[in-house]
């Protein structure tokens, strides 16, 4: 007789990240982001909050068993998506050769202004009540 522990394992095989795979999504997710910011710069404030939404992300993954290399890219391009809106609020803000926390929140803010109208997601990262009511 198989224990409850056998039983869940197969069913849910590599659900969960070892840290070092944890850690490596991360940094493949900020590899990621840098290169989507390219020419600009990451400032220092929105490098600290982009790292922690990518953290949070990784951890949605991980809590949903979305780990495959299909969901990872699919992190990707939502992260490129945000990190594009982050760009565009930057020009507006005057901001022409850094993302700072100032385009980190200008960005926020219209997604949340998206999520109003519409059922508006960048998974793993928005909608972010995952992390709110959890």
């Amino acid at each position: 007789m198989k224990t409850m522990k056998e039983k869940s394992a197969k069913k849910r095989p590599d659900v969960r990240l070892k840290m070092s795979d944890y850690r490596a999504s991360q940094d493949e997710l900020w590899k990621t982001a840098r290169q989507a910011a390219s020419p600009m710069d990451i400032g220092p404030h929105s490098t600290r909050l982009l790292r922690a939404w990518i953290a949070m992300g990784v951890g949605r993954m991980e809590t949903e068993g979305r780990l495959s290399p299909e969901n990872l890219a699919i992190a990707e391009s939502s992260l490129k998506h945000f990190i594009q809106l982050m760009k565009t609020e930057a020009v507006f803000l005057g901001h022409t050769d850094q993302l700072d926390k100032d385009c980190f929140h200008a960005a926020h803010r219209r997604l949340e202004g998206h999520s109003r109208v519409s059922q508006f997601t960048l998974w793993p990262f928005w909608p972010n009540d995952f992390v709110m009511n959890n």
